[in-house]
């Protein structure tokens, strides 16, 4: 649910699309972690995602993958929420 700057060969990945923007359009900046909150409803988020797992986990021999911040989805509102929760359930089955 984050897209890190500091990571910058992935942020530079990132259309605009990809953000999450709040009900004024705007970004969600976690300044703490340099960190913005993204849309999993973006299919092309989702599939510099998966072509990241393909190449940090897969292409490693490893077999699992850690979603850490998925909780974020907690800072939304609810019909958000339930929005963004389908769009993981959706990614996490392929």
């Amino acid at each position: 649910m984050e897209g890190d700057k500091w990571n910058k060969e992935l942020y530079h990945q990132f259309k605009e699309d990809d953000f999450y923007k709040d009900e004024n359009g705007t970004k969600i900046y976690f300044e703490q972690w340099d960190s913005y909150m993204m849309d999993m409803t973006s299919f092309h988020y989702q599939e510099i995602l998966m072509k990241e797992i393909e190449k940090q986990v897969v292409q490693k021999g490893l077999d699992g993958v850690f979603l850490d911040t998925v909780g974020n989805i907690s800072y939304l509102q609810l019909h958000e929420q339930q929005m963004q929760n389908e769009a993981i359930r959706e990614f996490m089955k392929k």
